[in-house]
């Protein structure tokens, strides 16, 4: 016999879902938890007999269905773990629940979740549940009808309140200035607090205590990781512009992590420079000044660093790979009569409009290549405004403007620029190793040659121009690194994989030996040559050599890269072992860093601690929040500060006017 809906498992379940809407009915009410706002309860049905059977809960925000059994478990494991991928902290704040409308059902094998029941007397509307929605809205129109006075912002409990606050305040510190403090003080920024059941947040209330714990945390999880380090390369960025100078920490696993910052006038001395760096060195090193194995920074040509290599025979101290780029363009930008011509006829036509803006939409005059984009864009109309003028200058302008090559000169130089400026961005993006400097150089090579091939510039002139800048820069690591890296060994004749010596120039074949024997001990010297000749002759194992270089498409990008860069040095420390002496250098040098990007600080920063007038208390503040956001941003891997790679932030490449704001701010400000 058919059990009846009035007895049985159906009744039972009939009385738990009308308890369960009850309690639920109540908690919207505000006399009850706040995750009823978020946890339906539902009938399930068995598929054979159409009776219920069962009581489930259902969370609104995701669909998913928990047992009835204890609803305020459930809440915590959900919603208070983060299990639900559509739950954020505001969600908890809320007193009403979601419109049913924008939930589907939750289907689950042999059985089916019903749509939310209503207590007798039971509610039949055209549209089904489909009208669930438009129905709350009504009452709640109705509602707000009768009361039209606001209603109370939601009262938060005291730990809500708290975890919101600092969800807040991690926003702001991990900005890095992005965020800046008026924006608290914002009225639109404070009603939305209010509305959301906040209390005002304040910049003092940020920068005490607050901060304080979370430098804290941030700089033990970074010197956490530098101690497990056997060894490092200290990395520092910002002194060609002065202000904020990053100093970060390279480790051999390939992270980043921040070690701190210092506060310079544009182009120091550079004394002052190697002091910062070996007390930073020593301090990451915890007193072992031979775990850093070098240092990077974006300030000179090199040859400066080089001096603390006499006095510390384990360094490499490396010049920055783009500002060795950056500076070939202003070679090339000087040195070639095309390009020349092409900056100063444009810089004419800049000045000539600008100085009355009525003739024309005024041209951006620097940096150089923001002023040949407008030049070039605007060929048309800065002839029409030429032959308007009436004045001298401008019938000599007009011959300029009129003139086929001067334009064919500024085609080249933006063409030049872009070029160079490409793989500047691409390489402060990437982050080449060391072994990659001498590769990257011959593709600037080939892209300098076909440049003059379609411009009909003097090739021979260019490379010249090229080698001096490349002499400059190039330090014996760039060989070093290329014969040890194995991701450039080459497959020969016979089947082996050896480094590739015959792409070295006989200088720099010698730089290979005389490096290897500098970074190891001397009495391991004629070992460490014994075995790089033998590196030379056998090379790495084909399949250990093949598993290194295997390259995979990055999903980001499209590009192929290394699958495993990691393998480049592990191969050296697990399976060369006969070659241990060779190792020890391979190790420490192939997975240095070639450029110096790093963390950079939001110009709204600098400028909070400019109005606090220099003081030590906004210095220490200023230190704190920029350690805070650059732990958060290398943890994130994003290097793309718009010093390094903006399009339009190609002032540096031909101008050296420092930055006033910067020398205000920091004249007096004492180093950290």
């Amino acid at each position: 016999m058919a059990e009846s809906p009035e007895s049985g498992p159906a009744a039972a379940a009939h009385k738990e879902y009308e308890r369960l809407a009850m309690v639920r009915g109540r908690a919207m009410k505000g006399k009850g938890a706040w995750y009823w706002a978020y946890l339906e309860p539902v009938l399930v049905s068995d598929p054979d007999t159409g009776q219920p059977k069962a009581v489930k809960l259902r969370c609104s925000l995701c669909t998913a269905v928990f047992s009835a059994s204890n609803p305020s478990r459930t809440a915590s494991e959900h919603f208070k773990r983060r299990a639900c991928p559509n739950f954020t902290g505001h969600h908890a704040q809320k007193r009403s629940p979601p419109s049913s409308s924008s939930s589907p059902a939750y289907q689950i094998p042999l059985a089916t979740a019903e749509p939310l029941a209503l207590p007798p007397p039971y509610v039949v509307t055209a549209g089904g549940r489909e009208d669930l929605g438009a129905l709350a809205m009504l009452e709640d129109s109705v509602k707000r009808l009768r009361s039209p006075q606001a209603s109370p912002s939601p009262a938060l409990t005291r730990t809500q309140s708290e975890s919101a606050a600092a969800l807040l305040a991690d926003w702001v510190f991990q900005s890095g200035g992005a965020v800046p403090f008026a924006a608290l003080r914002h009225p639109k920024f404070r009603a939305f607090l209010r509305q959301v059941g906040l209390p005002a947040l304040l910049p003092r209330d940020l920068i005490g205590p607050r901060l304080d714990a979370r430098y804290r945390e941030a700089r033990q999880e970074s010197e956490s990781r530098i101690r497990d380090a056997l060894f490092f390369q200290l990395a520092s960025a910002g002194w060609r512009r002065g202000g904020l100078v990053g100093l970060s920490v390279n480790l051999p696993t390939g992270a980043t992590v921040f070690h701190g910052a210092v506060f310079a006038q544009s182009k120091p001395p550079a004394k002052y420079v190697e002091e910062v760096l070996m007390e930073a060195a020593a301090a990451a090193g915890g007193g072992a000044a031979e775990r850093c194995a070098g240092v990077i920074a974006d300030c000179f040509d090199g040859g400066e660093l080089r001096e603390l290599e006499s006095r510390h025979r384990w360094m490499v101290n490396l010049p920055c790979l783009l500002e060795s780029f950056r500076a070939l363009l202003k070679d090339v930008a000087r040195d070639v009569p095309v390009i020349r011509g092409a900056a100063a006829g444009a810089a004419k036509l800049a000045r000539f409009f600008n100085a009355d803006p009525q003739r024309h939409q005024p041209l951006r005059a620097a940096p150089l290549a923001a002023m040949l984009e407008d030049v070039a864009s605007s060929a048309r109309a800065l002839r029409l405004g030429l032959a308007r003028a009436e004045d001298p200058e401008a019938a000599q302008l007009a011959g300029l403007a009129g003139d086929e090559g001067f334009w064919g000169g500024v085609a080249a130089a933006l063409a030049l620029v872009r070029a160079v400026e490409a793989m500047v961005r691409e390489a402060a993006a990437e982050r080449p190793l060391v072994g990659e400097c001498l590769p990257l150089w011959d593709a600037m090579r080939a892209k300098l040659k076909d440049w003059c091939a379609e411009f009909h510039v003097d090739n021979a002139a260019v490379e010249e121009i090229l080698e001096s800048r490349f002499r400059k820069s190039y330090h014996p690591a760039w060989s070093a690194a290329f014969i040890l890296d194995p991701l450039y060994l080459a497959k020969d004749a016979a089947g082996k994989y050896l480094p590739q010596f015959r792409r070295l120039s006989p200088d720099q074949d010698k730089d290979v030996d005389r490096l290897v024997t500098r970074l190891v001990p001397p009495q391991e010297a004629p070992t460490a040559l014994m075995e790089l000749m033998t590196w030379r002759a056998e090379g790495l194992d084909p399949l250990y050599a093949q598993a290194v270089q295997v390259k995979q498409r990055d999903s980001a990008t499209g590009k192929m890269k290394v699958a495993n860069p990691q393998s480049r040095r592990l191969v050296w420390e697990t399976c060369l072992s006969e070659l241990s002496t060779l190792g020890k250098v391979a190790a420490r040098l192939i997975f240095m860093h070639a450029t110096s990007v790093g963390y950079t600080a939001d110009g709204s920063l600098l400028r909070w601690v400019a109005a606090q007038g220099r003081s030590r208390a906004a210095m220490d503040v200023a230190q704190k929040l920029v350690y805070v956001a650059a732990q958060a941003k290398l943890e994130r891997r994003d290097f793309s500060g718009e010093e390094d790679v903006g399009e339009d932030d190609d002032e540096h490449l031909f101008a050296d006017d420092d930055d006033d704001l910067l020398a205000e701010v920091f004249a007096d400000a004492p180093s950290a």
